[in-house]
């Protein structure tokens, strides 16, 4: 440091910490608008979108698989695998899969603060199927669990073994399987032992 730096420094004297701007006008600032929070009560009432990654090729390629699931029934509606990031128009032709697979659209959309979902063009494709769009909430558990508990089932009880020696078409095609069994085979605690379909169709709880 140079001798003048030192001298200007003893000059101007102590300097305190600077106030943030949250701080200093937080008295005139209204705090944010809560969310509030938003409950399926009827298949394809609510969807969730989301991107996981998993590792094929004994590790040495990397997948990611989307998926679209219904809030009600915990149902697969579309599911698809990229090699590369899925893109936002990427992921508008998988939601627009779904919406034909449903036969329509819902009423909301979950999905987290990636940039495929806060792309303009994602957004734009929600509103001319008049899909209202809602985030989840950073840190607040519950708000993106249902699909977080579907992609550990996923990894864990198929994902770790059958993608392991496969090409991406390959990996395509299973997770198709799988995602018929998901909704046609597998009981879920949280519908009463009921599977996907069984919730969809309103059948009696096992």
């Amino acid at each position: 440091v140079s001798r003048s730096a030192v001298q200007r420094t003893l000059r101007r004297g102590p300097v305190g910490p600077r106030a943030s701007p949250a701080t200093a006008d937080a008295g005139s600032r209204r705090k944010p608008r809560a969310t509030k929070r938003i409950v399926a009560t009827r298949p394809h009432h609510i969807w969730f979108v989301d991107v996981t990654l998993v590792r094929g090729m004994l590790g040495l390629v990397e997948y990611r698989v989307a998926a679209v699931i219904d809030a009600f029934s915990r149902s697969v509606i579309a599911i698809g695998v990229a090699e590369q990031e899925p893109t936002a128009a990427w992921i508008g032709r998988l939601f627009q899969r779904a919406v034909r697979c449903a036969g329509q659209a819902p009423r909301y959309v979950v999905t987290d603060r990636g940039v495929q979902f806060t792309a303009k063009s994602f957004a734009s494709r929600l509103r001319r199927l008049g899909v209202r769009q809602r985030f989840g909430a950073i840190g607040r558990p519950g708000s993106i669990a249902l699909i977080e508990r579907m992609w550990r089932s996923f990894k864990e009880e198929f994902a770790s073994a059958a993608l392991l020696l496969v090409t991406q078409s390959g990996a395509e095609r299973l997770v198709r399987r799988w995602a018929v069994w998901f909704n046609g085979h597998r009981p879920h605690q949280g519908l009463q032992g009921r599977t996907p379909d069984e919730a969809r169709t309103g059948a009696r709880e096992r």
